[in-house]
């Protein structure tokens, strides 16, 4: 289960304790299991998903008409190019990548 533990600068720290029933199912489900449950107590995150610096999706919860596949490869793209970009400009290392639209934000770390 997913517990919010505090928050710094704005930031919520969450901590993760597992349960039994949980013990049993492969990591793919306990990630997807604890996006949801993000998503759940955290009515401004609409979407989320873990993805690989390769680009591929290790878990989701994402609305069921997004294709998963493209969002995982632009994701670690758009990582990509801001790392680049941080230390081309002598920024340090990246921490996060923010997108701007007319319907919210995505935010990338």
């Amino acid at each position: 289960m997913l517990h919010l533990l505090r928050r710094v600068n704005s930031v919520a720290v969450w901590e993760y304790e597992q349960e039994e029933d949980e013990m049993a199912k492969s990591k793919v489900e306990v990630l997807t299991g604890l996006l949801k449950d993000l998503e759940a107590t955290t009515p401004d995150i609409e979407a989320s998903a873990v993805v690989s610096v390769d680009g591929l999706m290790i878990a989701s919860a994402l609305p069921r008409d997004v294709e998963e596949d493209r969002v995982a490869a632009m994701s670690a793209a758009m990582l990509s190019l801001g790392e680049r970009t941080a230390s081309e400009l002598a920024r340090g290392g990246l921490s996060e990548v923010y997108v701007k639209g007319e319907n919210g934000y995505i935010v990338l770390f």
